[in-house]
């Protein structure tokens, strides 16, 4: 239930519907095995000497409901993709766009211990992961669990032992893929690892690839990025390697009851225990089951890493939200009380106490690194002081909500990002309302108005 829920982000009624029609599919699909047992018990009654005629009445019967059996079919099966591929286009749809939001309310002392590659690859790759188990995986997994337990409960009422000759082998199988899931985990950990920082370093490599020309750096950097990508090779392999003879023996064994049920019928056979029609039954029985079912094995553990990844979405959207409930003050003075804070273990203010006065210019003046910027971001609440607290107009800020807050407070960094999009709506980023006038306005104050109107689009 667990590899359900991670792989479905924590929404496990989004898989009710795709889940039903995929139930109702493969319970529609009983009706050629009975057909088939049918047919052959016609044509073998007809054949084996008795001197009966062959029943084309009945056969034509078993046509016809075939043929209804067809339609059935598609209308189910096309159902059952509908459902599996919308839900699971909509789940990561909504869910990246849930998991951007999160992101945005979450503390920037939280994201700035996460790679920016791992979260970008929780947003583009866990999520394609988790679809994908979905609209495929988990529907193959269904269909393969479903038809073993049918056609076993049924042919229990037709020969006990080669039922159970039949599938015998199929609960070692399943216990040999489950033993192997904590070597699964272990691997599939190393295997994310080594993708988020092959991300990272390639992320590095074309943003910084100006400067590393300039300085002529482009050898050591180019290094850190081939290593990254061999580690990568190396986890995959190794993911593969030590996980490929699991699965091997896990179908070995279900194949090997196969041939048990066949070993066994034919004892049964030459020993006048069992009619060859019912042999022919498990033979055709047989065949239908085990190929979708070796299928689902190999594929099973694909279904598990895809879980791994989807439990990485949810571990991620759990983490507590900055909160506040209280509205912003129009204006007020800024107070720090005896404020503390650090990155991780290094203190960088302590005990700050003072007033940021309202309808003033305060200057804080100090060498890099002693904490003036992180004045400016306990400001506007990017992160929470360790010790004391900051007032905004008589109110905690801690009280307030983030974004009431972040609508009084304006801030202009010294590293300035700019999206990939036009000037205009750069400009126009912190008011989306803004006129041609404001825009032209808002230029001229950054006296980049006039460089702007000599580009070629200006």
């Amino acid at each position: 239930m667990s590899a359900i829920r991670n792989i479905t982000i924590g929404r496990t009624e989004r898989l009710y519907k795709p889940v039903g029609y995929t139930m109702l599919a493969n319970l529609v699909n009983i009706v050629p095995f009975c057909l088939s047992i049918e047919a052959i018990r016609i044509i073998f009654r007809a054949f084996n000497g008795g001197g009966q005629s062959l029943d084309t009445t009945r056969l034509w019967c078993i046509f016809g409901c075939m043929t209804g059996y067809i339609a059935v079919m598609v209308l189910a099966e096309r159902a059952a993709y509908r459902a599996n591929f919308r839900g699971a286009y909509e789940m990561s749809a909504s869910g990246r766009i849930s998991l951007a939001e999160h992101l945005r309310k979450l503390s920037l002392g939280f994201l700035g211990k996460r790679d920016p590659g791992d979260l970008s690859s929780m947003l583009i790759t866990d999520f394609t992961m988790a679809e994908t188990g979905i609209s495929h995986y988990l529907p193959q997994l269904m269909g393969a669990l479903v038809m073993p337990v049918l056609a076993f409960v049924s042919l229990l009422w037709i020969d006990w032992r080669m039922a159970v000759a039949m599938f015998v082998a199929l609960p070692f199988a399943m216990g040999i893929l489950w033993l192997s899931t904590s070597v699964q985990e272990r691997l599939s950990g190393r295997q994310i690892k080594a993708k988020v920082n092959a991300g990272n370093r390639l992320e590095e490599y074309l943003q910084g690839i100006r400067v590393m020309k300039a300085y002529n750096l482009l050898g050591d950097r180019f290094v850190r990025l081939r290593d990254a990508f061999a580690e990568l090779r190396r986890a995959c392999i190794r993911l593969e390697a030590l996980l490929g003879p699991f699965v091997l023996l896990a179908i070995t064994l279900v194949r090997a009851g196969l041939t048990l049920m066949v070993l066994c019928g034919t004892y049964l056979l030459l020993g006048g225990q069992l009619s060859i029609l019912t042999f022919v039954m498990f033979l055709v029985v047989g065949s239908r089951v085990f190929d979708p079912l070796t299928s689902a094995l190999t594929n099973f553990t694909e279904f598990r890493h895809f879980s791994i990844s989807g439990g990485r979405i949810l571990s991620l959207m759990n983490e507590p939200e900055m909160k506040g409930t209280k509205e912003a003050p129009e204006d007020g003075n800024i107070i720090f009380e005896n404020v503390s804070f650090g990155y991780q273990e290094k203190e960088v203010l302590h005990g700050i106490s003072v007033i940021l006065s309202r309808n003033s210019l305060t200057a804080l003046v100090g060498p890099s690194g002693s904490g003036k910027s992180t004045v400016m971001k306990l400001c506007a609440r990017f992160y929470d002081p360790t010790k004391g607290r900051i007032l905004f107009g008589g109110v905690p800020v801690r009280e307030i909500e983030p974004e009431k807050l972040m609508s009084r407070i304006s801030m202009v960094f010294q590293d300035v990002y700019l999206f990939q999009d036009s000037i205009r709506n750069n400009i126009r980023f912190g008011k989306s309302d803004a006129t041609d006038e404001e825009i032209v306005a808002a230029a001229k104050k950054a006296c980049c108005h006039a460089f702007i109107m000599h580009l070629p689009h200006g």
